[in-house]
């Protein structure tokens, strides 16, 4: 991502929103997520793995063909700096800020497995709206080299407000590499483990649409307004939660900004499951890709742990948390990640 010096108030701490140390630590935030998301990975290998059993010769079989159709809602929290036109936003939904940032969503997709051979595909579009604008600031600057003495430019309020739009789509091959029973004192315990290897692309639609409205800068001297014009402001200040270049932020704004970006990331991975009991499996996908392919992100990752109950013979549900993460562009560190509950048919 491109780091640029921000320009902070004297005094202010580093933690104060516009301050260098403000914005590293929310990129610190990004990164704390990404290492839990991937330690969860190599601890759902570890957790999968099953214990060595002699399996029953006269183990339950698998069907040679099965097939899913499902539908599910992932409501993810956002954590992005977006670059729209020539703003940039900082953007941090939490979970406990969904209800109001949350305005529509949805998703589905399907499973075919013929033997050992997998077919996946699925999508998701979401979209969220939040304000990033700020309350009045002021800074100490000295007008024309000080000979006016020191004085004080007050900016804002501003009134920023962003609409996010995401939309993926996702297909995936697989193998089912390993498939074994759980148990070898039983001959009709239909409990398995099973391993799948997975490689696959996915596509992404991101589209940003900023709305940005702040007043001119008033500075003063001595008590005294003058025309901010005798101040020279850095490239780049920090107003609210976006950055804006410094004669915006001076000489005020009222505009709108939109991008769109949209690529395709190659990925590869796998997705463990273990059945506890005979309806009810614990499941693990995890996946990386991008590696700056053509198109792609420079990186992109994937975790998702989850539960799956089949109450009916046809019918299940599943519940998980899921987390992805990927760096492209325009969209430098992203991640979404929260609950996923979905609901199927199995053919």
């Amino acid at each position: 991502m491109r780091t640029k010096r921000l320009w902070k108030d004297n005094g202010g701490s580093a933690t104060t929103p516009g301050s260098a140390g403000w914005w590293s630590g929310r990129l610190w935030t990004a990164e704390r997520i990404r290492k839990v998301a991937l330690t969860a990975t190599l601890g759902a290998v570890v957790f999968f793995a099953p214990r060595p059993v002699a399996a029953a010769d006269s183990a339950p079989a698998e069907p040679d063909w099965e097939a899913k159709i499902y539908a599910f809602g992932w409501f993810p929290a956002v954590y992005s700096n977006p670059q729209i036109g020539d703003f940039t936003a900082h953007i941090n939904i939490k979970t406990e800020d969904l209800l109001r940032r949350f305005r529509w969503g949805g998703g589905a997709g399907l499973e075919d497995r013929y033997k050992d051979f997998l077919l996946l595909a699925d999508g998701m579009a979401a979209q969220f709206a939040m304000p990033l604008g700020g309350p009045v600031q002021q800074f100490s600057v000295n007008p024309l080299g000080g000979a006016l003495g020191g004085g004080v430019i007050t900016t804002g309020p501003s009134n920023i407000g962003e609409r996010m739009t995401i939309m993926m789509l996702e297909g995936a091959l697989g193998w089912r590499a390993l498939s074994i029973p759980m148990s070898s004192a039983s001959t009709d315990d239909p409990r398995r483990f099973h391993l799948d290897l997975l490689a696959g692309a996915r596509l992404w639609y991101l589209r940003n649409k900023l709305s940005v409205s702040i007043p001119p800068a008033r500075l003063f001297v001595g008590g005294v307004m003058i025309p901010p014009g005798s101040v020279t402001l850095p490239p780049e200040v920090t107003v609210g939660r976006t950055r804006v270049p410094g004669i915006l932020a001076r000489d005020g704004i009222n505009t709108e900004a939109e991008t769109t970006t949209s690529w395709v990331d190659a990925v590869i991975g796998f997705r463990a499951s273990v059945d506890v009991v005979r309806t009810v499996s614990l499941t693990f996908r995890g996946d990386v890709g991008g590696f700056s392919i053509g198109n792609s992100s420079n990186f992109t990752w994937q975790a998702m742990p989850g539960v799956e109950w089949r109450f009916t013979d046809h019918w299940f549900a599943n519940v998980a948390y899921q987390a992805i993460g990927f760096d492209k562009g325009r969209a430098s560190s992203t991640i979404l990640y929260g609950v996923n509950i979905g609901v199927g048919y199995r053919f």
